[in-house]
């Protein structure tokens, strides 16, 4: 069983190997369809589909709420209903914890960066909210815009709307 809490391509990908490898794959989310995120990239229908041709059985609407050594139990998510999934092995694609051990080791020596003539430290992409690799590429370029900006002048870009108004 894959458990896709994710939502990006990676669920269906998990779940295309493991049918690779010879497993009889089923795809559990508590989304209405597999992948659902990819609407988002036009992948979505593409990836369902492949599952589906694959023999992967998806499993829609529904959240693990015990595992145990033969099976889950599943909850709806709309009713609250359980019910069991035989299974030898589950993996789980979940919470995305930043990786900031460089970030926290450096704010623990604000000495050292001082002594470096390092005076600002700003944390970005997965450091600081782990998510999809255009989101990290979108954080570091979004850094370099602001590099030795006021920082009044960044929150101000961060809120400026345009206002059309006609003639």
């Amino acid at each position: 069983v894959v458990y896709d809490d994710d939502h990006g391509h990676l669920g269906g990908v998990v779940a295309e190997a493991l049918v690779a490898a010879g497993g009889e794959t089923v795809l559990v989310t508590p989304a209405a369809v597999a992948s659902a995120w990819t609407a988002n990239t036009l992948e979505q229908r593409r990836i369902q589909r492949r599952l589906i041709e694959l023999g992967v059985r998806i499993v829609a609407g529904r959240v693990p709420v015990e595992a145990d050594a033969v099976g889950l139990s599943l909850a709806c998510v709309y009713t609250g209903r359980v019910e069991r999934l035989s299974c030898d092995a589950v993996v789980s694609l979940t919470e995305k914890i930043p990786e900031d051990g460089l970030a926290t080791a450096l704010r623990a020596m604000p000495g050292r960066l001082a002594e470096a003539g390092i005076r600002t430290l700003e944390v970005i992409g997965d450091a600081l909210a782990p998510g999809l690799v255009a989101a990290a590429v979108y954080s570091g370029h979004a850094a370099a815009r602001a590099f030795q900006e006021p920082p009044e002048a960044v929150e101000a870009a961060l809120f400026r709307r345009e206002l059309p108004a006609l003639a």
